[in-house]
This record gives C-alpha cells, sequence and structure tokens, in this order.
C-alpha cells in the first residue's frame, strides 16, 4: 500500500471516529479524545516522516515508545500536579497504535 492511500485511511479514520470533542463534553471525555488526536497527530507525522517504513513498522516503533514513555510517568505526574496525567496520554496513544495497526492488516 502506498503512503498516500495510508494517509488517506488514517485521515478518513480520524475525522469519522475522532472528530474534536464540543465544549459541553464531560471533562474526562472531552481529555480522553483529545489525548485520540494527538495521538493520531504523533501517526500521521511519522508516517509523513518515514516514508520508506512500512506503516506496521511505525506503528510497531511507535507502540514501543509509548510503552516506554509510561514507565515512570505517573510520578512526574503528581509531582508537577499535571492533567491529563503523562500515563493516560501514553496509555491512549499506545492503544492508538494498535486501533490503527488494524486499519493496515
Amino acid at each position: 500500500m502506498n503512503r498516500a492511500l495510508e494517509l488517506q485511511i488514517l485521515d478518513q479514520f480520524t475525522n469519522e471516529n475522532y472528530f474534536e470533542p464540543a465544549k459541553n463534553w464531560p471533562r474526562y471525555e472531552a481529555m480522553y479524545r483529545s489525548c485520540c488526536r494527538w495521538a493520531l497527530d504523533e501517526i500521521r507525522k511519522e508516517f509523513a516522516a518515514r516514508p520508506q517504513s512500512t506503516a506496521l513498522d511505525i506503528l510497531s516503533d511507535l507502540y514501543a515508545e509509548m510503552e516506554a514513555a509510561m514507565a515512570g510517568a505517573d510520578e512526574c505526574a503528581r509531582c508537577n500536579g499535571i492533567t491529563p496525567t503523562p500515563a493516560l496520554v501514553f496509555s491512549v496513544g499506545r492503544e492508538m497504535t494498535k486501533i490503527v495497526a488494524g486499519l493496515y492488516l
């Protein structure tokens, strides 16, 4: 599959399933949706930056990066009062890589 088609699939998936949250959404749902959109943006950036790599190789690498970033993330958040917590952001990112990988299998 060529990269243009992969990006088209990713964009369609994002627009249909992870549109911007409305201002009146519950706080957690808005945070979750924002984390999903962040992860999808990161995936898109990696697809563009690595044109010679397969989509599944990129997603596998991103999954490993998200997994590694989760280690120790909660401790950092407790010290700094960050919301959403880095652990939530990276766990959502990790899950999004698995969901997106399913689009290319």
